[in-house]
Formats: structure tokens, sequence, C-alpha cells
């Protein structure tokens, strides 16, 4: 008896606590990007990585280039967001190839999951590149 109602509360904590998502039994996806062409003459660099993620969430991120600072926004009506930044210019990154695969999501539901990308690139002239869904690439 004492077992069951440890199950019956660690449930209602579960549907009221958004780490217990992470728990089902849905996939995760590892996310890469395409590749950016940035330009030497220009001076450009990536300087900053935004994501939104619809319906699902991000469950781990396995790397973090040295002195970038990253924050995660956990789901505010279905939607989470990434916010990664270098600390200064030296540590802005000359490829995004270094974030391939460093982001988990966990998705459930295609109809209703999505997620893109905006980066932020720095040089001579400030630019910002968007990237549907369409053109992110999501690896089992």
């Amino acid at each position: 008896m004492r077992n069951i109602r440890s199950l019956i509360i660690l449930i209602a904590f579960c549907l009221n606590v958004s780490f217990c998502y992470a728990s089902e039994p849905h996939k995760k996806y590892s996310l890469y990007f395409p590749k950016i062409n940035l330009s030497k003459e220009n001076f450009e660099y990536i300087e900053e990585v935004h994501l939104s993620v619809d319906c699902r969430h991000i469950v781990t991120v396995t790397k973090i280039p040295d002195d970038w600072n990253i924050k995660i926004v956990r789901a505010i009506s279905s939607v989470e967001t990434f916010e990664a930044s270098a600390g200064h210019g030296a540590s802005r990154l000359s490829a995004i190839e270094v974030l391939n695969g460093a982001i988990q999501i966990i998705v459930g539901e295609k109809g209703c999951f999505k997620v893109s990308a905006t980066i932020l690139i720095s040089g001579d002239n400030i630019r910002k590149v968007e990237l549907p869904y369409t053109e992110l690439i999501l690896k089992p």
C-alpha cells in the first residue's frame, strides 16, 4: 500500500514538473546545422546562436565552446528557447559545425514539433541567418 501511495505521489509530481517530461518514451535527436558561409574578407564570425523549439524540449547540451554562455528557457506556451553567445570577440566561432550534434532534443508528436535557428554573424557588417526547420538536420 505504501509503494502504491509513493508511486501516485511521483506520478502527480511528474505531471507538474517539466524535467520528468524527459523520461517519457519519446525519441531523442541530435541537432546539426547546415554549412554557413562566412566571409574572411569581412572578418565574419558567429557571435550568437538562438533556437526556438515548439512542443518539445532540449534535454542535453554536450559541448559548450570555450568562453561561451548558454541559456535555456523552459517551455513557455509550448515553446522553449536556447540562447548561446560568445563571451568576447576572440571566442566567436569560425564555423557553426562546432555545435553539430551538441544539442539533443526530445521529440514526440511530429505534427506539433518545430525547431528553427537564428545565427548572428558579426564582422564588418552584422547580419542574421535564419534557419527554418527544413534547413536543420535532426539525427537519432
